[in-house]
């Protein structure tokens, strides 16, 4: 990425013209799901239903499909989660449409699944949590595929390797304006600072609540 190739140049102290930048991509496999009113698309709603069912989300959720490590900005959406809990309905929000926003969690050992579960539950939005542990990489796409948009809270990320891969999926972003997160997003998402807990709400908030704006950045 970019964010590297500068970072490499300050910090290792290369001559700018000896470096080269092949911009990273998503995996090849993934890709938007079929339009509705064709047998693959009805079949793939049908299966993304039957998934959040499954894990008790409804119709509208957000993916956090984030490493968890150091890099990731935890804290920062858990405290996003709190302020949308307690700000109240948007008042354009259609009532069929469930508030707050719940969040489907993939891929965390049981480790990190028990350590954020304890910190939801310390900033008072366990509920906010559904959990998708080990899931075959088709069921995890679907579900990715199906979300409002994907969430990068991050303090550094020198690829944006999952970023990619949701828009890949035609799934926008909500994230973190570090890094080559910026350059791969594009108009593709909403990204705000990092450990800016206010800001991430009003993000998330805007994508989940407000039509236009989850047109603009879908690509709709």
């Amino acid at each position: 990425s970019a964010a590297a190739a500068a970072a490499a140049v300050r910090l290792l102290r290369l001559r700018p013209a000896r470096v080269r930048i092949v911009p990273p991509a998503g995996d090849d496999a993934l890709r938007p799901p079929a339009p509705a009113g064709t047998p693959e698309g009805d079949a793939s709603r049908a299966r993304l239903a039957a998934e959040r069912e499954r894990f008790g989300l409804p119709e509208r959720y957000f993916v956090y499909p984030g490493r968890y490590d150091a890099r990731q900005d935890v804290g920062t959406l858990l405290a996003a989660l709190g302020r949308l809990a307690s700000s109240g309905r948007p008042a354009r929000l259609a009532k069929a449409v469930a508030w707050p926003p719940r969040v489907l969690v993939l891929g965390a050992s049981p480790d990190d699944r028990a350590a954020l579960a304890r910190q939801a539950f310390e900033a008072g939005v366990g509920d906010a949590l559904a959990f998708a542990p080990g899931l075959a990489a088709e069921r995890a796409a679907l579900l990715r595929a199906g979300a409002r948009a994907s969430l990068h809270p991050v303090l550094a990320d020198a690829s944006a390797l999952p970023v990619l891969d949701a828009l890949a999926m035609g799934t926008p972003i909500v994230g973190s304006a570090v890094g080559a997160v910026p350059e791969a997003v594009g108009s593709a998402g909403l990204l705000v600072p990092p450990r800016d807990p206010d800001r991430l709400a009003a993000a998330m908030r805007a994508a989940w609540a407000e039509e236009r704006v989850h047109r603009a950045i879908a690509g709709i």
